[in-house]
């Protein structure tokens, strides 16, 4: 999945300051903010330079998933695997 972003430090609005309808800011724990902020760094690597950014925005990839591939990691769990040769925490790696 291809990821537009820009980090930003929070900055309250303003007494009257509208909020952006185009744009929405996004909190992580700062645990998960460095884990993402990486997984987006490294996935760069494999985007051709002039790929790296849009008008403004950081360019990135992430593995998409859905719901199912939890309960596959918890049925895969179930049946004894300690998930130390999946990829992701939580989410079963395709073999």
């Amino acid at each position: 999945m291809k990821v537009f972003y820009q980090p930003q430090t929070l900055q309250p609005l303003k007494p009257g300051e509208p909020e952006s309808a185009s744009v929405e800011d996004v909190e992580f724990p700062e645990e998960l903010f460095l884990e993402l902020r990486n997984a987006l760094h490294e996935s760069q690597k494999v985007l051709p330079p002039t790929a790296r950014s849009f008008q403004g925005w950081e360019v990135g990839l992430l593995e998409r998933f859905d719901g199912r591939d939890l309960v596959r990691s918890e049925e895969h769990k179930a049946e004894g695997h300690d998930g130390s040769d999946d990829k992701l925490a939580g989410v079963e790696s395709e073999e």
